[in-house]
């Protein structure tokens, strides 16, 4: 058999890659939070200073 890869080999593979898939989750949630955070329909949101607020 050519490849002669400890099975141990092949779990921490797959434990780093459900690392890895966890931490793009979180960044995900994270991006799409301050993706919806600035374009709030109040005007509110956003760093551009064009909003529309009451003052």
């Amino acid at each position: 058999m050519p490849f002669d890869t400890p099975p141990q080999s092949f779990d921490a593979l797959a434990d780093m890659s459900d690392a890895v898939v966890r931490e793009f989750k979180k960044l995900d949630v994270d991006l799409v939070k301050k993706a919806h955070d600035a374009v709030k329909p109040d005007g509110s949101g956003g760093s551009t200073g064009g909003g529309s607020g009451d003052k």
